[in-house]
């Protein structure tokens, strides 16, 4: 049994081994999805791991065993010769999937990955999963044993990416919400234009050219509201070395991204690629 109440907690009631109730009082400000038997056990496990305990004991109750959750990644910093102690990334951060793909993929956990040649399997099929689960509009459901690639490359494939800034293996720069991998060509063209490059918004994080000074200045505000001070300032020579890095991996991530899909797109591929580098603006 399980109940919603105003305060956004939820309490469920569990049937423990033998028949004994066991309550689950779980609040945060969320919005509850389906509670699947499997969720219901990640849920319980988390509780008691923080050293929550049942308000109704009863016998010790049996988890639904899980297939082991692939990996994430570790998020790397690289070091650059050209750029020392510097590192600017592309980073995606997928929402959890709740639906089941026939490739490896991550479920029910947000997923979030640098973008370059060293992206797994499991990146990359959480990556599709995302762009079929959030671009579905109101098309019918896809069958995924025989995806139809002419219908899927018509949606709008645009990721959701922003750009991060590491200084000494430390991140001065955070991606916002609402990032999109198509601001590429606003932080590479920002010495030409001056235009600061959108990167999501809290944090509304940014970057800005004082051509006077021959200086690009990294922002990484709490809000809107703020007066948005550097977090680091860097001259344009290194700027440039530091986007021709991330043009870099933004390439062998493309490499990576077409020797994964073309097994399942088949004779497709290119013209999902082209359909994803357009959406993207990476051409």
């Amino acid at each position: 049994m399980c109940s919603h109440r105003a305060d956004m907690s939820i309490q469920l009631v569990v049937a423990g081994e033998g028949g004994g109730p066991l309550l689950v009082d779980f609040t945060g400000a969320f919005t509850p999805r389906a509670l699947t038997p499997g969720r219901v056990a990640r849920l319980v496990r988390h509780a008691l791991r923080q050293g929550w305990r049942p308000e109704l004991p009863g016998p010790p109750i049996r988890l639904e065993r899980q297939a082991a959750q692939l990996p994430a990644r570790p998020f790397p910093v690289k070091e650059h010769p050209d750029t020392p102690g510097r590192d600017l990334a592309w980073a995606v951060d997928l929402d959890p999937l709740h639906r089941a793909f026939p490739w490896p993929h991550r479920r029910e956990v947000f997923s979030a990955f640098r973008l370059d040649g060293a992206c797994t399997p499991a990146d990359l099929g959480t990556l599709l999963g995302s762009l079929i689960a959030y671009r579905s509009g109101e098309d019918p459901p896809l069958d995924l044993q025989r995806l139809d690639w002419d219908r899927l490359a018509a949606r709008n494939l645009s990721v959701s990416a922003g750009v991060c800034l590491y200084v000494g293996g430390e991140r001065r720069m955070a991606v916002g919400c609402c990032a999109s991998l198509n601001a590429g060509r606003e932080w590479r063209d920002l010495p030409e234009t001056g235009q600061a490059p959108w990167n999501g918004h809290d944090p509304f994080s940014t970057a800005t050219l004082d051509r006077e000074a021959g200086l690009v200045h990294f922002h990484d505000p709490a809000h809107a509201g703020d007066a948005r001070p550097a977090v680091d300032s860097v001259a344009l020579p290194v700027y440039r070395a530091l986007i021709r890095q991330l043009e870099a991996d933004l390439h062998a991530f493309l490499e990576a991204w077409a020797a994964f899909l073309r097994p399942l797109a088949r004779d497709r591929t290119e013209l999902f690629l082209s359909r994803f580098t357009a959406d993207n603006r990476l051409g």
